[in-house]
């Protein structure tokens, strides 16, 4: 299984069901204020050089708004991005494929996830982080975040800034704003700009089309404190508000405070049979609860099948940290339910999702999206000790990693295993080949980032119809797309590729001292050249030449720029391009000159000539 889903278009980033739980007009109203634009540039430019990137922040900050503002950027230039699959191993075929990875709120990852990151080093990443959580962060990498990310710091905001937040967000809502309010909304959103799209969002659902000043004083300063307000407005006296909450507490236990809307339901039933102590049919609970449809209107709806917390404070308020009206009734809740008590909950809710739902769907997507959350809190076993569906088929594609066994029934075991898939001739059409070349030419191109150096050899790659068909990408978007990296004096390119196919280029310098032969050869030429200097005009002219030429020849020693292809692909597309490149060389890879020939001998400990013939095996 991927551990990854590409994004096709910035609106599935955005809106009622986007995955960064956002405005659908954020890429046309975001406000920049000296610290986000030089933010925004640091990071496009780090992602550039393949290095991957933690923008980090306080709490509010707007970290998910601009890396959306990160992405869309990203896109706009011609690269694709990927939301990481939470769960799943990273890897690095992401990066031949020219996607950019991102994850919000990287501290709550699964450990697996994590881990990965740490062991195999992928580039091309881009996540976010609470700056109070990067202890937490370190703690579950078991190394430094800045070891691995390129640090990009976001900073509260200044008021002038959030005033034309609140204007932007207002008009694009249809809601006035009265200057007055304006002012008080302002200073109670304590520089964070998502107070503000907080109190959109409020009037937007409570159906309001004015903020005055009678709206804005009764809202509470502070972003916890207003959560816990709205969260009151809601809830109120109702008869069901406590198994509304601990249903909500509930969804803090969850990666990336995700629920899936069976378990959704599941845990709501369950959570009024722990308070009220009675068993009733779902469809009563369900349908009878106004409280729990009201609440689901602030909930963020995720795409595949879920509910999400509004926002990382939702969750910080339901964990107990606010100080408003509901937090003693969320501090007893706390008290009656540790958390093994939540846990408990939760399994008897994803028990009865199973039973009364996923079992009985016909719809693949919907049956894989709640395995891999139940996966993710550890309890799988719900799946395998039941069995899944009576098809098989339809959870083929769900990852190994899951552990969950779909056992053939012996009288259809035959059947199965005539539908398991044949091998794919695919794999055995691929290839990856390593190929040395000397470079003649080593140089700055006229566009793209000043510190990029490029060869003869890249020139041929990538002005060759080869790489424009099978990667989709001219000469010119090639170079200013081109990922690099120092390491040592060794200089390391990754060609971009929107295709079946990875390019890799390192670029080495090979040095050698002069032969003794050459360096007596040099002296005598210098002293012959100092001799014919005696000579007035035409001997001062010759003698200078010839200790030049001498300097810059025979003692000068051999020094050549070594070129280390590694490409992989289709196999007739690798051969192809291999073929084209020696054309456009037009000349010898390798076999310059006898010193040159030497030079390599030494360094590579391989045969010049064998080495030479490898260019003309496709």
């Amino acid at each position: 299984m991927s551990y990854y889903e590409v994004i096709n278009s910035p609106d599935q980033l955005v809106g009622a069901e986007g995955f960064l739980r956002l405005p659908s007009y954020i890429y046309d109203e975001f406000v920049f204020d000296d610290n986000r634009s030089k933010a925004l540039d640091e990071a496009i430019e780090h992602i550039k050089r393949g290095e991957c990137v933690l923008i980090i922040g306080k709490a509010g900050t707007g970290k998910t708004a601009l890396l959306s503002m990160v992405l869309r950027r990203l896109m706009d230039m011609g690269y694709r991005v990927a939301k990481v699959i939470n769960g799943e191993v990273l890897r690095r075929d992401h990066e031949s494929a020219g996607i950019v990875l991102f994850y919000d709120d990287i501290p709550g990852m699964d450990i697996r996830s994590l881990r990965s990151i740490v062991e195999n080093r992928p580039r091309m990443l881009i996540a976010t982080s609470r700056i109070e959580l990067l202890d937490e962060l370190r703690s579950k990498l078991g190394e430094k975040p800045d070891s691995i990310f390129r640090i990009v710091l976001v900073e509260e905001m200044a008021e002038k800034y959030l005033n034309e937040i609140l204007s932007r967000f207002a008009r694009r809502e249809g809601i006035e704003v009265k200057p007055e309010a304006a002012d008080v909304v302002v200073k109670k959103a304590g520089r964070l700009p998502v107070y503000i799209w907080q109190v959109i969002r409020d009037l937007v659902i409570s159906r309001r089309n004015v903020l005055d000043i009678d709206f804005a004083n009764k809202i509470p300063e502070g972003m916890l404190e207003y959560v816990d307000r709205i969260l009151w407005s809601v809830v109120g006296d109702a008869d069901d508000r406590l198994e509304t909450l601990l249903t909500l507490m509930t969804m803090t236990l969850m990666p990336e405070y995700e629920m899936h809307q069976d378990l959704f339901d599941a845990v709501y039933i369950e959570a009024r049979r722990e308070i009220k102590g009675e068993e009733a049919p779902p469809r009563a609970v369900l349908l009878g609860s106004q409280t729990l449809n009201k609440i689901r209107r602030y909930l963020a709806r995720a795409p595949h099948y879920s509910f999400r917390l509004p926002h990382d404070s939702w969750a910080d308020v339901l964990k107990g940290k606010s100080r408003g009206l509901l937090s003693g009734e969320i501090a007893d809740l706390l008290y009656i339910f540790p958390e093994a008590s939540f846990r408990e909950l939760l399994r008897k809710a994803a028990e009865r999702a199973f039973e009364e739902a996923i079992s009985k769907s016909k719809d693949p997507n919907r049956i894989r999206e709640f395995i891999r959350q139940v996966n993710l809190i550890g309890f799988g076993d719900i799946i395998s000790k039941r069995g899944i569906v009576s098809e098989a088929k339809q959870l083929e594609q769900i990852s190994v990693e899951t552990k969950i066994p779909v056992m053939p029934k012996p009288m259809e075991e035959a059947r199965v295993k005539e539908e398991l898939p044949k091998p794919s001739i695919e794999r055995e059409m691929r290839t990856s080949v390593r190929l040395y070349a000397i470079a003649t030419r080593v140089f700055s191109p006229f566009q793209g980032n000043p510190k990029l150096k490029i060869t003869d050899v890249t020139e041929a790659i990538i002005s060759s119809s080869s790489y424009r068909s099978y990667c989709s990408i001219d000469k010119k978007t090639a170079i200013s797309k081109m990922l690099f990296r120092k390491r040592g004096d060794r200089l390391v390119l990754q060609y971009p590729c929107w295709g079946d196919m990875s390019i890799t280029e390192t670029i080495s310098i090979l040095k050698a001292e002069p032969t003794a032969l050459n360096t007596a050869l040099g002296v005598v030429l210098i002293l012959i050249g100092v001799a014919l200097m005696m000579i007035p005009i035409i001997g001062w002219i010759v003698g200078i030449g010839l200790i030049v030429y001498t300097a810059e020849t025979l003692l000068k020693g051999t020094k050549a720029n070594l070129v280390q292809l590694d490409l992989s692909g289709r196999k007739d597309e690798v051969e192809s391009l291999i073929r084209e490149v020696r054309y456009r060389l037009k000349r010898p890879p390798i076999l310059i000159s006898t010193e040159i020939k030497e030079l390599i001998r030494r360094a590579l400990g391989a045969d010049p000539i064998a080495l030479e013939k490898e260019w003309h095996m496709f």
